[in-house]
């Protein structure tokens, strides 16, 4: 089976501007060496401190970074092309609409950018997700300063599931949201990834990761520190199949990286 995402050798540095080149200063190194092959059908997390590359290595997938090293293909097609981001829908961490906007108008808009033309059709299909989702037909009426972070959420959810695209890549989709409004979000992941989406984010939030993710990769430093399912990681540290991740996390980061894997010889992870 064709991986659905390989990346190969991927390197990113912040360009230096002149004034930083004449001072002798070096360029700061966001990703190193990163391999990676990610099958179809898999949830997997991407998980890291603040600045370890997350955010980075998402961007470059979606090619609104353009300057890396390496290889990016999506079932088989390089990234740098228009066509293979066809596969994509995204989810950033903030995704700021006009409040104007009402929920409709919202989801019209965003289909539109993906290509997806609004008919009858559609929009019977809009109203039953959204129900699905607990978005009430008032409420894709209303305009979006009066909803809630998780109903914006569930609403940008809502656009992804009716353009359809195969992968999904989310940055930090739990942020900011309270127990009941994550709850929903992970029913709402759940039910896509048992559809036979893909899907790809980053969070903080180890403690969920078993509900959501059966992959998951490590990123320290812009390095690759872990690539495999949860299941192995934990195998691996002889540890019960429930036990948390935390310890798990923080042992592979508290690593020093002269006796962790060189980003030249990590292998490329089937995941």
């Amino acid at each position: 089976m064709m991986p659905l995402l390989e990346i190969d050798n991927l390197s990113l540095t912040v360009p230096l501007s002149p004034w930083a080149r004449w001072r002798g200063q070096s360029p700061f190194m966001i990703l190193n060496g990163i391999n990676l092959a990610v099958m179809p059908g898999t949830s997997t997390a991407i998980v890291g401190l603040n600045g370890a590359g997350k955010t980075s290595l998402l961007r470059c997938i979606l090619n609104f970074v353009t300057h890396y090293q390496g290889h990016i293909r999506l079932a088989g097609i390089s990234a740098r092309q228009p066509k293979a981001r066809q596969q994509l829908a995204f989810l950033p961490e903030r995704h700021l609409t006009p409040t104007y906007l009402t929920g409709l108008d919202f989801l019209k808009t965003q289909l539109g950018l993906y290509g997806v033309s609004w008919d009858r059709q559609l929009q019977s299909r809009c109203h039953a997700q959204a129900a699905q989702m607990g978005l009430a037909p008032a409420c894709l009426g209303q305009a979006q300063r009066h909803y809630s972070k998780g109903m914006q959420q569930k609403l940008a959810l809502l656009a992804l599931r009716l353009a359809q695209r195969p992968i999904w890549l989310l940055d930090e989709p739990m942020s900011g949201l309270d127990p009941l409004a994550r709850a929903e979000l992970r029913s709402v992941l759940q039910a896509q990834r048992a559809a036979g989406t893909s899907l790809l984010f980053t969070t903080h939030h180890l403690h969920e990761l078993d509900q959501l993710a059966d992959s998951l990769i490590v990123l320290h430093g812009g390095q690759l520190r872990y690539a495999g399912s949860l299941a192995a990681l934990r195998s691996q540290a002889q540890l019960d199949p429930a036990a948390p991740l935390e310890p798990l996390f923080l042992s592979m980061i508290e690593t020093p990286p002269t006796q962790a894997a060189s980003p030249a010889t990590v292998p490329a992870a089937s995941i």
